[in-house]
């Protein structure tokens, strides 16, 4: 990444200084940070559903589940406002999201499947435990990916 940098800044014509620095790390952050949209998709294609499901206006009980996982790897890496996160899935409320979320996290301390679905879609190799802005480029991939059989039954 240092090396990079320095030709960056050797191309612009531009001092190695903090700004660019920041600036550097802000764009190299955004580039890897998974998209709303391949969160849910794999989401989706983990509980069998598609990526209209999640955005629908349906309560069953599985695909409630999975939007619910969606919203909360959503909130958790991409730091997507309540507000944008239920504007994806179905211009929902940001109060509906805010409970959608707020069972998943409940889920994860009491109901194994929900620590299951969200650990296994955490350990797929696309989705990281946390955003630490330090993972690979798969998640790029992914969302280029429009046939994601990741999850054979």
């Amino acid at each position: 990444a240092l090396a990079t940098l320095q030709m960056q800044a050797e191309t612009d014509g531009q001092p190695l200084d903090a700004a660019l620095v920041r600036r550097f790390l802000a764009n190299r952050q955004s580039r890897l940070r998974p998209s709303l949209k391949t969160i849910a998709r794999l989401s989706a294609k983990y509980f069998g559903l598609r990526l209209a499901d999640l955005t629908s206006s349906t309560r069953r009980r599985a695909v409630v589940q999975a939007r619910g996982v969606a919203v909360y790897l959503g909130r958790q890496l991409t730091g997507q406002s309540l507000t944008q996160l239920g504007a994806f899935f179905g211009g929902r409320d940001h109060t509906t999201v805010l409970h959608s979320f707020r069972s998943i996290e409940s889920g994860l301390r009491s109901d194994p499947t929900t620590r299951r679905a969200v650990a296994e879609l955490q350990a797929c190799g696309r989705l990281p435990a946390a955003w630490d802005g330090g993972w690979t480029d798969a998640v790029v991939a992914a969302d280029e990916d429009e046939d994601l059989d990741l999850f054979r039954k």
